[in-house]
């Protein structure tokens, strides 16, 4: 006897409707009605239930149902294990993409050179600009510190003209294009700690 027919008797026997036995196994009734129909075959596990939901020997239903139901549950059992394989690849590079995107964030926020040249989001050009030769300068107070040659640390107070950032337009190419960039010019010669005036 085929499984479907004998899945039809079974659930006749128990006077089950497709659908209450649909709610009871936690499937639509149309999978129901394909197994009955021989459309389709339960999967190993849920054919293990159903003896057991209609009480039929499981044995020997599946040595009166020869080969074609057992190449079918060993075919989804093969797909069922390259699916897991597939999935367990997807996801082993999903995590290094993810590890690789986050050493290029920490990267670009420390502003690490060794990791940026790495970072193929990062587009470096070169660019020329003129910057003037006299720059606006701010008066700022601040001390500065020495030491002699015995280990005397001496402080005194200063004040210094700071030269201000510039904006200058930043050529990329021959044909104008650019953008307007700040730029800090001047030098300073020696570290002075500020204070507000």
């Amino acid at each position: 006897m085929e499984l479907g027919q004998k899945l039809k008797e079974c659930r006749l026997a128990l006077n089950k409707t497709q659908q209450q036995m649909a709610t009871e196994l936690h499937v639509t009734r149309q999978t129901v009605s394909h197994w009955e129909n021989n459309d389709t075959y339960p999967s190993l596990d849920m054919l293990v239930t159903l003896s057991d939901y209609l009480g039929f020997s499981l044995d020997t239903t599946l040595k009166e149902e020869g080969t074609d139901m057992i190449d079918s549950i060993n075919k989804e059992l093969t797909a069922g294990k390259r699916y897991k394989k597939i999935v367990w690849q997807l996801a082993i590079l999903a995590s290094a993409f993810l590890f690789f995107i986050a050493i290029l964030t920490y990267g670009r926020a420390t502003q690490n050179q060794l990791i940026d040249r790495f970072n193929p989001f990062l587009k470096e050009t070169y660019g020329y600009a003129l910057l003037p030769e006299k720059v606006a300068t701010k008066k700022v107070r601040g001390t500065q510190q020495s030491t002699d040659a015995n280990g005397k640390t001496t402080t005194k107070k200063v004040v210094l003209d700071m030269p201000q950032p510039v904006d200058a337009y930043v050529y990329s190419d021959i044909f104008g294009a650019g953008e307007w960039l700040k730029f800090q010019v001047g030098t300073i010669l020696f570290s002075v700690s500020y204070f507000s005036r």
